[in-house]
């Protein structure tokens, strides 16, 4: 073979094997470009608040809870947490919260976590997952079993007595910050007794009775 037509086919491989690597180079930083878009997707949806659809509501006309369901926006004025369905290791309660009635979106602030008698939640109309909870199944926070970390909204201005008694697993609680001081009921934290880590964020709290360590 002819010292020309070697030189030509090496020239030729060289070529082909620089346009390979391009390629190549090419794919990887469309596919790094994508993992990285994806990897910011999943963060973002970390942040979500899963726990908000198993929360219980009831919704309070000054002060009082209402004797009908909601039909309008001036039916009521706030909304108090009262229950969780969900096997979350968390609730993360929202400073407000929404409701679709008659075409009608209707947004609330949530001004306190409470608990209710057996009656209670049989009689007054509550509020699950953005519909009327008709379950009625009784589930209140106390002796949860399942809730390792509470964190409280700037709305919530009261935590009702013995709300979270007996939830032996609580180990964190989290006080959003806020203006308004946030007064906790008589051993609302009763036989809590694993919790370790409690995050104020300067909130003013009144509990002195509340068994928190």
């Amino acid at each position: 073979m002819k010292i020309k037509t070697i030189i030509t086919i090496l020239f030729t491989v060289c070529i082909l094997i620089a346009i390979s690597i391009f390629n190549s180079a090419d794919t990887f930083a469309i596919w790094s470009s994508s993992f990285s878009d994806t990897t910011e997707v999943d963060a973002n949806i970390d942040k979500r608040n899963d726990s908000l659809k198993y929360i219980i509501f009831m919704p309070l006309k000054d002060g009082k809870h209402l004797e009908h369901e909601i039909t309008n926006d001036t039916d009521f004025d706030s909304f108090v947490a009262v229950g969780y369905t969900g096997l979350l290791d968390y609730i993360e309660f929202p400073d407000e919260y929404t409701l679709a009635i008659n075409d009608e979106v209707i947004t609330k602030p949530v001004t306190a976590i409470l608990s209710l008698s057996d009656d209670q939640y049989s009689t007054i109309p509550l509020y699950l997952d953005n519909k009327l909870y008709v379950d009625k199944t009784i589930a209140a926070f106390k002796s949860n079993l399942f809730i390792k970390k509470l964190i409280i909204s700037s709305s919530v201005n009261e935590i009702g007595a013995a709300v979270f008694a007996g939830c032996i697993s609580l180990n964190t609680i989290i006080f959003n910050p806020s203006q308004t001081p946030l007064e906790i009921g008589v051993k609302a934290f009763n036989n809590c007794n694993n919790i370790t880590s409690i995050v104020y964020n300067d909130r003013v709290i009144n509990s002195q009775y509340s068994d928190l360590p």
